[in-house]
């Protein structure tokens, strides 16, 4: 089942109308996660027209972070788990590029993308902190204004994580450093979870098939729904849409579609609907 057009065409106008009402001003945005946040963050820029590249990180770029002395390696539910684990500073993902753009001209002054693969990521490391985490959000944008953050996590702790709870521990410290760096700059944060993966598409010989299944995929959300709203976190339920989407339009065991495709089009669409709905929420509360 698909969604019809006269239902995309209602969401649209109903997107306009909101927008209207409450986006005055421009915001600056923060995609940070996975290749399928990459993805939704690529089009999300494309739609608000952030064409000017400011900087943009390499696979094993340090944010001009200066790289602390010694490694902390990761530990049980720790990435990176395999390239970046043998390369100091690197994340596991081939083109996970972040990126830093000027949206001047749209309701979006600046975006970013910061590609963070694991729930506790041990990548960008300092003599100051440990994981990814606490270094992009205590140091990198320590200075810097924040409207929105964009994340998710998961895919990639499925392989780290032996078990749901420590799934959960790993989330919760994640989850609750966003909130504290969301808190202070009076940002709105949307968790987008995992969506149900084409394990079929696996090898018969990975030795992941024991790890990556959608019964881990519908728990780990279990639990990452529980702590969004402990911490007062928007949860975007993506697992629901793509229970839709029919099994061939998936590219891979975790992507569906072309990276520019409807799908990731649509997705930067709901994050951005969401966000308005959030902010209209916003002013009826202050006007009580």
């Amino acid at each position: 089942m698909l969604l019809k057009p006269n239902l995309v065409l209602a969401l649209i106008c109903i997107k306009l109308l909101i927008f209207a009402s409450v986006i005055h001003s421009s915001r600056h945005v923060l995609f940070l996660g996975d290749s399928t946040i990459f993805r939704a963050s690529s089009n999300f820029a494309g739609n608000h027209k952030c064409s000017i590249t400011l900087t943009r990180s390499s696979r094993c770029g340090d944010y001009g972070l200066k790289p602390a002395p010694k490694r902390w390696p990761p530990q049980t539910c720790e990435g990176p788990a395999a390239f970046g684990l043998k390369n100091r500073g690197c994340r596991d993902c081939d083109g996970c590029n972040g990126m830093y753009l000027n949206c001047s001209g749209s309701s979006i002054a600046s975006f970013e993308y910061i590609p963070l693969e694991f729930a506790v990521d041990l990548t960008l490391q300092t003599d100051l902190y440990e994981t990814s985490q606490e270094n992009v959000f205590k140091v990198y944008l320590a200075n810097r204004s924040v409207d929105l953050i964009v994340t998710n996590s998961g895919f990639h702790d499925m392989e780290v994580c032996k078990s749901g709870q420590e799934y959960e521990a790993s989330l919760r410290k994640f989850l609750g450093e966003i909130s504290t760096f969301a808190t202070a700059k009076s940002a709105h944060v949307i968790y987008l979870p995992m969506t149900r993966m084409m394990v079929s598409l696996l090898a018969p010989d990975n030795p992941q098939r024991s790890v990556i299944t959608n019964e881990r995929v519908q728990e780990f959300n279990l639990r990452a729904d529980a702590l969004c709203k402990e911490f007062g976190i928007t949860y975007l339920d993506l697992h629901s849409l793509s229970s839709l989407i029919p099994d061939k339009l998936y590219s891979d065991v975790v992507h569906i579609g072309h990276k520019n495709g409807v799908y990731y089009r649509w997705v930067s669409q709901m994050v951005w609907i969401t966000y308005a709905l959030l902010l209209k929420q916003d002013h009826s509360a202050a006007d009580v």
